[in-house]
């Protein structure tokens, strides 16, 4: 074999296993154990309920033949305010910590600017909370204009939680809509945020619930994030009337269990530390609540790194001949080339996402 030709064979060696590693890392990473993990969730859980209050939220719910609203009608804000306080205050949730955030009204906020941080703790977790939390009701108003920045509430609210050592809890958003602030227009908008929690490690011990109210039709994304992430997310479906909503709020907070109740944990101090056993999560919805219409199913592990992988074994068996062949004709300078390459390689690819 000339020189000329050993390298061009050293060359294709090469790309060979360097195209077999990055199927192998793809694999590995794929294979992730976090998609099996299940947080410490309970339905005794600390549930911090995240109120979208944006412009569309402020609209009537009716109007007359003129387009004019008819004022003894109630908006879409005041209809889900009713809502969470005939449910917070049913004795049943006397022993579950729970708070308020309203966010997408910037006015509120303290800024005269259109902003997409507006994301505002009315309340925060306290056990027996109705009365704080029927005050922070009370101080939301109808809103006129405003963004929708729900990946960013539930990011800044989770930091207060984790800062506060109140994990695991749940986070309960009810809103009209999609999320229509800068980057949250870009995919992935959502289910970015979901994801970070859940790959992180370990996990962030979080589950975030949403509700929807008049929001037909937008769910495309809140669907398929929970199929991908079912222990992290679940999505309710859209309420279309008063009652309807009151039966979904009666499901997504379900009476706590004192058996699954997590111990309080410090508000200061260091870290709690973490059980090696955890009590069951929250049952599926999809298979426990009547009045649920939408069903996720957890997703299946994708058949496409492993197809690669198959692919790339009768590869990597070809390029093994070809070193082999290089290695008896004397091309020692040659393999010992590859090997540096391939190495250096191997230490690239490993760590590229599937």
């Amino acid at each position: 074999m000339t020189r000329g030709k050993g390298f061009i064979f050293s060359i294709f060696f090469a790309l060979i296993i360097s195209f077999f590693l990055v199927i192998l890392g793809k694999s590995e990473v794929n294979s992730s154990p976090t998609s099996t993990y299940s947080p410490r969730i309970s339905s005794g859980s600390p549930l911090m309920i995240l109120l979208d209050n944006s412009g569309s939220m402020g609209k009537c719910s009716q109007k007359d033949a003129q387009g004019k609203c008819f004022e003894e009608i109630p908006n879409r804000i005041d209809i889900v305010k009713e809502a969470i306080r005939e449910r917070i205050n049913q004795s049943d949730m006397a022993s579950t910590k729970i708070g308020l955030v309203e966010f997408g009204n910037y006015k509120s906020y303290g800024t005269k600017e259109r902003s997409c941080e507006a994301v505002k703790t009315l309340t925060n977790l306290e056990i027996n909370n109705n009365r704080k939390i029927n005050e922070g009701l009370g101080q939301i108003q109808a809103n006129d204009d405003g963004p929708t920045p729900i990946s960013y509430a539930i990011k800044s609210v989770v930091a207060d939680l984790e800062s506060q050592h109140l994990l695991p809890a749940r986070i309960l958003v009810i809103t009209d809509g999609e999320p229509n602030c800068k980057p949250e227009t870009k995919e992935p908008w959502f289910c970015g945020i979901i994801g970070t929690f859940a790959n992180n490690q370990p996990p962030v011990e979080i589950k975030v619930d949403i509700i929807g109210y008049k929001a037909t039709g937008k769910d495309g994304e809140f669907l398929e994030c929970a199929k991908k992430y079912p222990d992290f997310f679940y999505y309710w479906g859209s309420a279309n009337s008063p009652p309807e909503l009151a039966r979904k709020l009666k499901d997504a907070i379900p009476v706590p269990n004192p058996s699954t109740t997590p111990p309080s944990t410090p508000t200061t101090g260091t870290s709690p530390s973490i059980s090696p056993t955890f009590p069951p999560p929250l049952p599926n919805p999809s298979t426990t609540s009547p009045s649920t219409t939408t069903t996720v199913t957890s997703p299946s592990i994708p058949p496409d790194c492993k197809l690669k992988t198959f692919i790339a074994i009768p590869l990597f068996l070809i390029s093994f001949v070809i070193f082999i062949t290089l290695f008896i004709r004397g091309q020692v300078k040659i393999v010992a080339t590859v090997a540096a390459v391939v190495a250096a390689l191997a230490a690239i690819v490993q760590a590229l996402p599937c």
